[in-house]
């Protein structure tokens, strides 16, 4: 793999200075005519301007025509030298974009972003993840999957390596040592567990957040590394088991955990003018702006559900609200 990026190191720089080079002869071509055709067919500097791009474009409009001998040679010339300097541009554009593919086939690709997320795996919960961080406009999104994984589009913010996530190399591809969280699923206990111990060797401050499969592997992830594990099939299975018995209970769920449409779970800072007050106070000072509901505080590396209505609030604290989506925006503006 050295020998490939040193390889393509060197045919970028070929491919540089060839642009460098088809540039500034296009530059000298265009102000040969730019000049020539002002003074061989003694015409406006507009007019030859005009006439130099549509010659170089070889469009040939026929609206403006050289007279003079020395115009006419100088239109066949920058003709001629214009139909090259377009296949010169296309050959180098179809190199650039075949590098780029290129490159990504071989995981030659790196990311350089800064504070964003890392996802290491791939399935359906992945592909949610990603739609929901999508909707963070500053969220950006390396997913690190497994090589037999399909083509995933890339857009803006989010960006693949195909390589196994499981290596030193990939993460440090995905710019592990500048980003700010890192989000593994695996689909298996026993990988996630290797590839979290692996991450804190690499990066012992990283937020972690992993996905369980087995209950009773909660615990062995939590004790690798993982500052948040999250047991999505147990989740799925208690609100199925709800939906027969309490069938409103996974309605609310499902609406609240997406910011798609309807209410959504947000975490805010705390407003300035609610230090100090007890719970009870800023649940109603809240649902009075017609803002959203208060169901829980976030204090240091806790999280107080349904806390005391006599719970007094801390700077420093962030509440967790229910609030349409209309109103997030407003709500971090208190």
């Amino acid at each position: 793999m050295g020998r490939t990026s040193l390889l393509f190191k060197g045919i970028t720089k070929i491919l540089k200075r060839r642009t460098a080079q088809a540039l500034l002869f296009f530059l000298i071509i265009f102000f040969i005519g730019f000049f020539g055709f002002h003074s061989a067919e003694d015409i406006g500097w507009f007019d030859s301007l005009y006439w130099t791009v549509i010659t170089l474009a070889t469009v040939g409009y026929g609206d403006v025509t050289p007279t003079m001998t020395a115009g006419k040679i100088l239109a066949i010339f920058i003709s001629l030298f214009g139909i090259g300097m377009y296949a010169v541009i296309i050959t180098f554009m179809a190199n650039h974009f075949i590098n780029i593919n290129i490159r990504s086939a071989l995981g030659l690709k790196r990311c350089s972003w800064k504070n964003h997320v890392i996802i290491c795996g791939w399935n359906e919960g992945v592909e949610s993840a990603i739609e929901e961080l999508s909707r963070v406009s500053h969220m950006k999104v390396v997913v690190v999957k497994p090589p037999n994984v399909g083509p995933i589009l890339e857009e803006e913010r989010l960006m693949t390596i195909a390589e196994d996530y499981m290596k030193e190399a990939p993460l440090k591809k995905a710019g592990l040592d500048r980003a700010s969280h890192i989000i593994v699923s695996t689909g298996d206990d026993s990988k996630t567990i290797l590839s979290i111990l692996m991450i804190r060797r690499l990066r012992p401050d990283v937020k972690i957040v992993a996905e369980v499969i087995s209950g009773r592997d909660g615990p062995l992830i939590k004790q690798a590394g993982a500052d948040r594990v999250v047991n999505s099939l147990s989740f799925s299975g208690r609100l199925l088991a709800s939906s027969i018995y309490e069938p409103g209970v996974p309605a609310m769920f499902e609406e609240i955990s997406t910011s798609a449409f309807g209410n959504d779970v947000v975490q805010v800072r705390i407003p300035k003018q609610l230090i100090r007050k007890n719970f009870k106070d800023a649940l109603i000072d809240l649902k009075e702006r017609n803002v959203g509901i208060l169901v829980g505080i976030r204090r240091e590396d806790r999280t107080i559900v349904n806390p005391s209505s006599k719970e007094i609030l801390r700077d420093g604290d962030s509440l967790i609200m229910i609030c349409s989506k209309g109103w997030i925006e407003r709500l971090k503006s208190i």
